[in-house]
Order: C-alpha cells, then structure tokens, then sequence
C-alpha cells in the first residue's frame, strides 16, 4: 500500500517488476506497462469562523478534500475573495476579503474541482428600538449582543443593565 498525496485526478503508474523468493532464488513473475490510479476527492467547505449568521466581514473560511499543498481560491459568487494553500491533509484555512452585508453563496475551488456552495450571512445591522415601539411600556427587557441604539424614546425613566445584571451608562 501507498499512501497517496495527489490532488484528485488521474495518473499513470508505469513499469513495476513483480519478483518473489524462494529458497533464496529470486523468481520474475512478470512486468505490467501501465496501470492507471484515479484520486478522488471532495472538496467541501466544512464551516466558517466565526459560524453564520454573524457581523464578522472578513471571516475564516475551513476547506476539507483539497488535496495536499493545493491552491485554494473561495469565491463568493462568481467573485473570488480569497485564497490559501491546503496542508498535507487536504485542509485549508482562509481568511476572506470584507464581505458586504448581506448573504453570500461561498464556494472553494481547486484545479479541477468546486465544493457545493455553502451561505454565509454578514449581519452588520445594529438592533434599534423605536419610539414607537417603546411608547407607553413601563419595562422593556431585551437582549443584545451588540450596541443598541436608543433614541426618542420619551421622559420616561430608563436602567440599562449588563447581561450579568449590572447597570450600565443610560442615559435618556
């Protein structure tokens, strides 16, 4: 057995001599030409760092199935936003250009092959509470893992508070 290290493909193994021994002599059992090997890989985009849906830009992209030490390109669409080169276990890791808000259709290409797409959402949209929405609420309890923006939100008497249930810089 031999372990194999090509990109998938086809290729030719050429001229191996077949011996065995016996009794100290060595016997020709015979010579083969050619013997064709096809490789095949998949190539598959296994996750994103950090996971989708996420306010991240410019995100990791975690390629399996590339084959070793083989130029990688991700594409967004029809337009490519990075590349790398796989290690010797056929993974890559790359990092893409900034990614608009929005949802994106990613893919990983090598020489002769393409993974399935796979979305990735960037959601820079900070959450908003509308005046309308807090008018005439004596408590609102939301939870954001972002900046929220709070305005015109009337005379009434705000308390921010942390996850942890510390209160934090309001103002009204």
């Amino acid at each position: 057995t031999v372990p194999l290290t090509k990109a998938a493909g086809t290729y030719f193994l050429n001229g191996a001599l077949v011996v065995s021994a016996t009794g100290g002599d060595v016997h020709n059992e015979g010579y083969f030409h050619q013997q064709i090997v096809t490789v095949t890989t998949t190539i598959a985009i296994a996750s994103t760092t950090p996971a989708s849906p996420s306010n991240n830009q410019t995100p990791v992209v975690n390629v399996t199935g590339a084959g070793n030490a083989q130029e990688v390109k991700i594409f967004d669409g029809t337009t490519q936003v990075g590349t790398g080169t796989s290690a010797a276990d056929g993974t890559a890791a790359i990092t893409t250009t900034s990614l608009a808000d929005g949802s994106h259709s990613l893919t990983a290409s090598v020489t002769n092959q393409t993974s399935p797409a796979f979305t990735y959402v960037v959601d820079v949209t900070k959450p908003k509470l509308s005046s309308a929405a807090a008018a005439n609420l004596t408590q609102v309890t939301a939870t954001f893992n972002e900046n929220m923006n709070c305005t015109n939100l009337g005379t009434a008497s705000y308390t921010v508070k942390n996850i942890a249930g510390d209160t934090i810089n309001a103002t009204t």
